[in-house]
C-alpha cells in the first residue's frame, strides 16, 4: 500500500494502562488492546484505518494518545467502511458524524458512495446534504480542479511544440476568497501562498516558483 507522509494517532505504552475507554472513540476500527509482555496496551493495528483527526484523544485518562505526523499508509475511506459496516448501525452513524465533525466533505462523499454501492441504509442525520454543503461553492468556475503530474507533462509536451512555454499551475480555483478549505487537493499539499500581484511583476514566477505546488493568491 502507498505510504504517505500525514498526521496518525501514536500510543505511549509506557503511560497506556490499557483501559480500552479509546476503543469506542475509533469506529474505524485503527485501534485495539492487544497482550503484551508489559500488560493489554492499546495498539494502532491498522494504519490505513486511523484518519488522524483524533476522535479518540478525548477519551484516554492517561494522555497516552497524541497526533503526529510522518510517513504511513495511506488512510482508505473504502476499507475503513468495511470494518465499521461490520459493527452495525449505530458505528456506521457514529462514523460518519467524526467526519461531518472534522469538515471531512470528500471522506463523507467516499462513505456514502460505498453504502449506497454496497446497498446499506444511510443513517438519518442529512448526511449527503451535509457533503453538500461543505463541499463548498455551486459556481463552475470556482469548482475544485487538480491535474496530475502526468496531465502537467502531457501539457508541457503538447505547448512546446508551439514554442510556448506551458502553464505549470495544478489546480483551481487559486483565489484565497474563492478555495474550499475542504478541497482534497490541499491535503498534504506543498503550498505556495502569493500576494496576486506577483505573477505580473516577476516573468519568471511559474518557472521559478509554480512547478509541483498547490498556488494560493491573495
Amino acid at each position: 500500500m502507498t505510504k504517505v507522509k500525514r498526521q496518525i494517532i501514536k500510543v505511549d505504552e509506557e503511560k497506556c494502562t490499557g483501559c480500552a475507554l479509546c476503543i469506542p472513540g475509533c469506529p474505524e476500527g485503527a485501534l485495539q488492546i492487544v497482550d503484551t509482555p508489559n500488560g493489554p496496551k492499546a495498539r494502532l493495528v491498522k494504519e490505513f484505518y486511523c484518519d488522524g483527526l483524533g476522535a479518540c484523544l478525548g477519551e484516554c485518562p492517561e494522555g497516552a494518545l497524541s497526533i503526529i505526523e510522518e510517513e504511513v499508509e495511506e488512510y482508505s475511506e473504502v476499507k475503513a467502511m468495511e470494518n465499521i459496516v461490520k459493527m452495525g448501525h449505530k458505528a456506521i452513524k457514529e462514523h460518519l458524524n467524526h467526519l461531518k465533525e472534522h469538515n471531512e466533505a470528500e471522506y463523507l462523499k467516499e462513505a456514502i458512495k460505498y453504502l449506497k454501492d454496497n446497498g446499506i441504509d444511510i443513517p438519518e442525520g442529512d448526511f449527503e446534504q451535509e457533503e453538500k454543503t461543505m463541499s463548498g461553492c455551486s459556481c463552475p468556475g470556482a469548482a475544485a480542479q487538480a491535474w496530475d503530474n502526468e496531465s502537467e507533462e502531457r501539457g508541457v509536451q503538447e505547448q512546446q511544440r508551439f514554442g510556448k512555454r506551458p502553464s505549470r499551475l495544478r489546480n483551481w480555483p487559486v483565489q484565497l476568497t474563492l478555495i474550499n478549505p475542504q478541497a482534497p487537493y490541499l491535503k498534504n499539499a506543498d503550498l505556495l501562498i502569493s500576494v496576486d500581484c506577483v505573477p505580473f511583476a516577476y516573468a519568471d514566477f511559474q518557472e521559478d516558483f509554480v512547478k509541483d505546488k498547490i498556488v494560493i493568491i491573495g
